[in-house]
């Protein structure tokens, strides 16, 4: 099959499993749903998780349906211990499916709807073990024991290869790719930012993802185990990530993915409601350090390889280029924030995506969708 051809069809491929523009992350310290901007670490709203099934005290686990889109979360519920339910990211009510009877320490639903959960090493019959949850009864269903690393146990899924990444232990942290095929664990050594514990991970773009740790702070990682610290939060004892797409007129939407430096994939995503007549902002992170370039627009997806494994995937291009410099000093802190100032008259589609120079090649992180209505 012809180079080109290929990058469209994994183009289009990964467009449809893009993740959302919103970032919601849960705790174990309290009943709070929270909208966070992943490159600040920054609250930017809450609400209380409140249900008629009984007190909702902490949650440990959040993940989205690929199907239907819906937020579903671990809970504990007074009088039930650790729930199945899903949630109204914008109320923050839980519908309770069913108590689990297990003690989950994080959830990820694969591309079919089945959803997967690990168990911590709190529980008193099958710690570190993968489990699925029927999602009428929240009752689990054992898939296989795992193990590897001490304390601390999550899991996400990873959309382009079907597998589950597998991160444990606080020590000597352990990060797995499990093949849900053959059941085939498989070691994936680590690089880049020490962490200490990961307490969530979840699949962001391309072929990066967003992890919490026990000291609160937020990391890209690669599928291949190349980690960045890009933000501490605040608040503490994250036990759940999710990106959740916007149903608003109004949108962003990460797509495809970019091609790496050193390893380390950029990542360029929105935060804000891309209306006329607002300002919202394009963020780089992940990149090389103190690196020139620019964003470049386009009016559609399309494929066109700089090279074997770096695609530019705005095209048509709109011969419009934002000129940025990112900020830090060696390979994977190169961030920026970029404001987009939406003029009233404009409506409909914007592509954008960065292209960066890191003293040897021209990198492009992965591309972004602006739907401004």
């Amino acid at each position: 099959m012809h180079h080109f051809t290929r990058s469209l069809l994994a183009l289009s491929f990964a467009v449809s499993l893009a993740a959302g523009d919103r970032l919601y992350t849960v705790t174990s310290n309290d009943a709070t749903l929270r909208l966070v901007n992943p490159f600040t670490g920054t609250t930017i709203s809450s609400v209380p998780i409140t249900s008629s099934a009984g007190q909702v005290n902490w949650a440990n686990g959040l993940a989205v349906h690929p199907l239907t889109g819906d937020l579903w979360a671990i809970l504990n519920v007074s009088g039930s211990g650790r729930v199945l339910a899903r949630l109204d990211p914008t109320t923050g009510i839980a519908t309770v499916v069913g108590p689990t009877g297990r003690a989950f320490a994080g959830i990820a639903f694969a591309a079919n709807g089945t959803l997967y959960g690990v168990t911590g090493d709190g529980d008193q019959v099958a710690p570190e073990t993968l489990f699925t949850l029927n999602l009428q009864t929240g009752a689990p269903t054992q898939v296989l024991a795992l193990g590897n690393g001490d304390d601390g146990e999550t899991i996400g899924f990873d959309p382009v290869t079907g597998n589950l990444l597998h991160a444990s232990g606080y020590f000597s942290p352990v990060l797995e790719r499990i093949d849900l095929g053959s059941l085939t664990v498989t070691s994936v050594p680590t690089s880049g930012s020490p962490y200490i514990e990961a307490l969530a991970i979840t699949h962001w773009v391309g072929s990066n993802f967003l992890m919490s740790d026990i000291n609160d702070d937020l990391f890209v990682v690669s599928a291949d185990g190349v980690v960045s610290k890009i933000a501490t939060l605040d608040h503490s004892f994250i036990k759940g990530l999710a990106f959740v797409q916007t149903t608003n007129a109004a949108f962003f939407q990460p797509y495809g993915d970019g091609c790496p430096s050193n390893g380390y994939i950029p990542v360029l995503a929105g935060v804000g409601s891309p209306a006329p007549n607002s300002t919202v902002t394009l963020n780089v992170a992940n990149g090389p350090g103190a690196a020139p370039g620019g964003l470049a627009i386009g009016f559609g997806t399309g494929a066109f390889p700089l090279r074997p494994g770096c695609v530019v995937q705005i095209l048509p291009l709109a011969n419009v280029v934002l000129p940025v410099v990112l900020g830090g000093s060696g390979a994977g802190t190169g961030t920026a924030s970029v404001p987009l100032q939406i003029p009233g008259s404009v409506q409909g589609d914007l592509y954008f995506q960065a292209a960066l120079f890191d003293g040897v090649d021209i990198v492009v992180s992965n591309p972004e969708q602006v739907h401004i209505q």
